[in-house]
């Protein structure tokens, strides 16, 4: 039998990297989307993911092309 998620978790809104608007000066996965999030009462979905140095890392994509100035893995 599989565990049963508490029914707040089945109702209470998550926030995809975060509550982000970077017009409004929150980027995704930010410590101000973050923090926007938990403001609204929010759930947070965050991505981590290991760094080509193996250091954790707070990012969404596999690829560095959309968000940063590099490209590539």
């Amino acid at each position: 039998m599989r565990p049963r998620l508490d029914p707040v978790f089945l109702n209470t809104p998550l926030a995809h990297r975060a509550l982000h608007d970077v017009t409004e000066g929150r980027p995704e996965n930010s410590h101000a989307a973050i923090s926007a999030a938990i403001a609204h009462g929010y759930g947070i979905e965050i991505d981590v993911q290991l760094s080509a140095d193996s250091a954790a890392m707070v990012f969404h994509d596999y690829a560095l092309d959309r968000l940063a100035e590099a490209s590539g893995s």
